[in-house]
């Protein structure tokens, strides 16, 4: 026997509610993070750049302060180690050089000056230098003493190492210091999840310690988050009591009916079995019939008693004047075995609502069985128009019920007067179906004699059946 591969495939755990939170929380974080360290990467190195340039210039400014007219000639008072002494970061290599006119007085002749200078007496620029990667400052200033006068110009250049170390050393101090917010920030995300969901573990617990057949509503949470939830729970407990009462009901229902006719089909038997009457075959075929046809009949009020029977599915569009013919056809074959007729009205052409065609065909059977076994004379169904929807009326020409009993037929069990051998469900049944489908039952009898159940059903457009008014 081959065995089911879906047995065996590992099941996997749905995802934590408490991991999805805290993804949903720490993911903008991260992203927010990243975003705000590129942009601070760029502020610092920008902010960087303008604070060593400045101090740059104003090393190259204090060179230049250092020329001076001697015995009518420019000369510098400066050598190259001095530039230690010019504020920059450790191990950062400086070069400079100072021309007048078209003399260098001192430094590096060969450190390139601006390919494109910029107007001006100041101007940045970057160069390359003895292997190296520069940045660079040109400061012009007039010179004058005497008959001695000229463009002095002094270039300073640094090496950018220091530079990126600086810049380094800050992102990592702010790198260190989102971590550790972020980490304060997921420990505190994670307190604050477990606190928030604390009352739906609340709920949790509260179904968990509570016995199978505890259906008592749930207390509503002080999180309004989760009241709609409880009151979902709770409206599903509420369906489910209606139903297990329903189904104790339903017990209680079979119990009484068939009692009586189980017990005399038994004495009919033990009177046959010690001497034969006659009649009494025909007794037990009809004790039988009786018995199926309560029996349907509490199927039938079962279904009808059902929540979900109309309100979890839309209803489908229907042929109400067929389903009369259908129904009036089913049942002609015994209103003719019993001597008598029906007749049909108003029903020729398609009549469309929307309902539930088995419950509608359950309800006419039963208003036809019950002219049938409870009237006498013709049986009449008409279909036709009343002020707000449609009216199915099924008439007999009998005696009619007491004027007491009427105000009770439709009530369970209830049967109007004591030669009444029906089960007294038919009208439940009916009047139970017509309140699915938002119309109503009108029983009453007629003033020439017989008696008349009308099913009033809302017009097409507004006949979506709802759901059930109490058993």
């Amino acid at each position: 026997m081959a065995a089911d591969p879906s047995a065996a495939a590992p099941r996997i755990a749905p995802p934590s509610l408490r991991l999805r939170i805290l993804l949903f929380l720490a993911l903008p974080c991260l992203l927010l993070c990243g975003a705000v360290l590129v942009l601070a990467s760029a502020l610092i190195q920008s902010q960087s750049a303008r604070l060593f340039d400045e101090i740059l210039l104003q090393s190259a400014r204090g060179l230049a302060d250092r020329i001076e007219i001697r015995d009518g000639r420019a000369e510098v008072d400066y050598y190259y180690f001095g530039l230690s002494s010019l504020p920059s970061a450790p191990g950062e290599k400086m070069f400079y050089r100072i021309d007048f006119g078209a003399d260098t007085l001192g430094g590096f002749g060969g450190l390139p000056l601006p390919e494109a200078p910029e107007p001006g007496p100041v101007a940045f620029y970057a160069t390359d230098f003895a292997g190296n990667r520069l940045r660079a400052v040109r400061l012009e200033r007039w010179i004058a003493d005497g008959q001695v006068s000229g463009l002095a110009t002094v270039v300073l250049a640094e090496s950018l190492s220091g530079r990126r170390a600086f810049s380094a050393r800050i992102l990592w101090i702010l790198g260190g210091s989102s971590l550790l917010a972020g980490a304060g920030m997921l420990a505190i995300a994670l307190f604050a999840v477990g606190r928030g969901l604390a009352p739906l573990s609340s709920v949790r617990a509260e179904l968990e310690r509570r016995a199978p057949g505890d259906l008592d509503p749930l207390p509503v949470p002080a999180a309004s988050e989760l009241v709609p939830l409880v009151t979902a729970i709770n409206r599903l407990m509420a369906q489910i009591r209606r139903h297990a009462a329903q189904t104790r009901q339903f017990n209680a229902d079979i119990s009484h009916e068939l009692r009586t006719p189980l017990a005399e089909m038994r004495t009919l038997i033990d009177m046959e079995e010690a001497e034969p009457a006659p009649g009494t075959a025909a007794r037990l075929l009809e004790l039988n019939g009786a018995m199926a046809r309560t029996i349907g009949q509490l199927l039938s009020l079962a279904h009808a008693s059902e929540d979900a029977a109309l309100s979890e599915a839309p209803p489908r569009p229907l042929d109400l004047a067929g389903l009369i013919r259908e129904v009036a056809s089913e049942a002609a074959p015994g209103i003719y075995a019993a001597g008598r007729e029906i007749e049909i009205e108003g029903a020729a052409v398609p009549v469309r609502i929307a309902g539930d065609a088995a419950l509608l065909k359950s309800a006419l059977r039963n208003l036809a069985e019950n002219a049938l076994h409870h009237g006498a004379g013709r049986i009449r169904i008409a279909l036709g128009p009343v002020e707000g929807g449609l009216a199915i009326r099924v008439a007999d020409e009998g005696r009619g019920v007491a004027a007491e009993a009427l105000p009770r037929l439709g009530t369970r069990f209830f049967r109007a007067g004591a030669r009444n051998r029906g089960s007294g469900l038919g009208l439940s049944i009916v009047e139970r179906v017509a309140a699915l489908h938002g119309g109503r039952l009108e029983l009453g009898n007629l003033a020439g004699g017989g008696f008349e159940a009308v099913l009033v059903l809302p017009w097409p457009q507004s006949a979506r059946p709802r759901g059930p008014r109490g058993p």
